[in-house]
């Protein structure tokens, strides 16, 4: 018996391996992929919204590789290392049902060769939960080391890491009391200090944006029906939800197991709690699925009519994970309304930029509020692209990169995410791209509008007194200019939103000329409140021609009589 371990083991992970690798190299790059390849040919202790992980891992690969497999190289390597780590976790008994398992798994399968920040935060996940179960046993300055140190790439990796260091601590209060807990929590701080520290020099952006600049969606009963109904299905079609039963009848015997019981429960029970802000992406209890398994093979390992079940439907989930991997590589689904938005997500990227290369005559391309297509865009042709953000939408990693400042007077061709008459129109695999090229390209996300008031008391069209500076950093001075395109004037002009949906927008009449930026006076605006009672979000922005609103203010609360 022993001997069959040692030959399907090998076989089992090259096979896995293997087979991630001719995935990765045929299947295109995911927008979220080329944003996070956007992201590695600039690399830093941290992004807009992400750590430095996964940029990390990019350019590793890429450097060997100058293409998808390069990009896809180690995530799909740690994928097939956190599987290997997990059976030591697990130390199966029955190898082969241990396989079925992970192969069962949607996210093992096919996400294991994405390039996203899920693939760390999994493979550190397993690694932290495997050096904790030796240091609960093993209280000694070796383990704590190698547990701050996981423990610091976690959250590295992505910010969801806490969570799990987090209900681990909770699992087990006895650990404040142990010498060697404090060492693990330095150890954590060094390893994140240069990242804590390119948040304070970029003036906190991820919180920024989650605080101050996005404005929140409001409870919606769909968005917890939605987490609620998507959840036991989404790590496997049939898998995921034989391990979510289990785990409701395993009894912990161990710290270890007390930790993985805190985890998935807190876990879920955390972004529920979260559906009452907005909707919750599913993926975002990946970091339950290590807990799933170790206690969904133990439960399996001692029921027969669960185990019987779950070798039964094997065939079906893997079939079906299977069409999933061959739809990557081979976009065979037929084009109607129903699998239109699948397709342009997974396929036809590289014959699309290369439809925006031909029409943008060699010119940067201006993106409205798209930072996935840009970075498509670039790594498929190499040419010059950016996200320009407007009210409608949120700053993203290009803001804090200042590309569109290097842009300011240039021609380029200007991608709107809407359509109108104004606009050229051609056909692409992913559709109609619309388009308009500027000449003298001004915009000015850079500027900062600043107020003394955050929230405020209004009756209903009320005109709003208030006070504004108009600032930038003193390093991107040599940008402003306003008065150099008389066709593209710049106003101060005001959005109200509730939640996401913009109210009411609306110019103030105030007209900004180069020398109000940064010589520290106050300019007195008039904006009108909205006719319907409610609270809002008021945005004050910084209009440029016929281009729509950039993001240039703090919210500021209003509640309308």
């Amino acid at each position: 018996m022993e001997a069959k371990k040692n030959y399907i083991r090998p076989l089992f992970y090259s096979l896995w391996f293997v087979l991630l690798l001719i995935q990765a190299r045929f299947t295109e790059l995911l927008p979220d992929e080329a944003y996070y390849w956007n992201y590695s040919t600039n690399l830093a202790w941290g992004y807009f919204d992400h750590p430095p992980m996964i940029a990390f891992l990019i350019k590793c690969g890429y450097w060997l590789f100058h293409n998808e497999l390069g990009v896809r190289l180690l995530p799909a390597l740690l994928n097939t290392v956190t599987i290997f780590v997990l059976e030591k976790l697990i130390k199966p008994k029955d190898l082969k049902l241990f396989f079925v398992i992970i192969s069962s798994s949607v996210f093992m399968q096919i996400g294991g060769m994405l390039a996203v920040p899920d693939a760390p935060l999994l493979f550190f996940t397993v690694m932290f939960f495997y050096l904790y179960q030796r240091f609960a046993e093993e209280d000694t300055f070796y383990y704590a080391l190698l547990l701050g140190l996981n423990a610091g790439l976690l959250i590295l990796s992505k910010y969801h890491g806490v969570l799990v260091i987090g209900f681990t601590v909770l699992s087990n209060i006895k650990l404040l009391k142990r010498p060697y807990f404090y060492t693990i929590v330095a150890v954590m701080l060094c390893c994140l200090f240069p990242h804590l520290l390119w948040q304070f020099q970029n003036n906190f952006p991820s919180i920024r944006y989650q605080v101050f600049e996005r404005a929140p969606e409001g409870f919606d009963i769909n968005s917890t029906i939605e987490y609620l109904v998507t959840q036991p299905f989404i790590f496997g079609p049939i898998i995921s939800v034989v391990l979510l039963i289990l785990s409701f009848k395993f009894k912990p015997v161990n710290q270890l197991e007390k930790a993985f019981k805190f985890t998935i429960w807190g876990t879920y029970s955390f972004f529920l709690l979260m559906t009452i802000k907005g909707r919750v992406e599913p993926h975002w209890t990946l970091i339950a699925l290590v807990p799933l398994i170790y206690m969904g093979y133990h439960k399996l390992e001692v029921n027969e009519r669960m185990r019987k079940f779950v070798y039964r439907s094997f065939p079906f989930s893997v079939g079906v994970i299977l069409i999933a991997r061959l739809f990557l590589v081979w976009d065979f689904l037929p084009y109607n309304s129903y699998t239109r938005d699948i397709k342009g997500e997974f396929h036809g990227w590289k014959v699309w930029s290369e439809t925006v290369k031909s029409i943008s005559q060699n010119k940067p391309a201006v993106f409205m509020n798209q930072y996935q297509e840009p970075s498509e865009y670039k790594f498929y042709t190499g040419g010059t692209a950016i996200s320009l953000n407007n009210i409608m939408s949120h700053k993203d990693q290009f803001n804090l990169w200042g590309y569109e400042n290097q842009l300011q007077g240039k021609d380029v061709v200007m991608l709107p995410n809407y359509e109108s008459q104004e606009y050229t129109v051609v056909e692409s695999p992913r559709g109609k791209i619309s388009y308009i090229m500027i000449n003298n390209f001004r915009s000015f996300s850079n500027i900062r509008i600043k107020t003394e008031q955050s929230e405020m008391t209004v009756n209903k069209g009320d005109s709003i007194t208030l006070k504004v500076k108009i600032e930038t950093a003193d390093s991107n001075m040599k940008y402003i200019n306003f008065e150099s395109n008389p066709d593209y004037p710049s106003y101060l002009s005001c959005a109200f939103f509730e939640g996401k949906k913009l109210a009411h927008v609306g110019a103030t009449g105030f007209r900004i000329s180069t020398d109000m930026v940064n010589n520290g006076k106050e300019y007195i605006i008039k904006v009108i409140a909205p006719e319907e009672s409610g609270t809002y979000q008021l945005f004050i922005s910084v209009k440029t021609g016929w281009l729509p609103e950039c993001i240039n203010s703090d919210k500021i609360k209003v509640t309308v009589l």
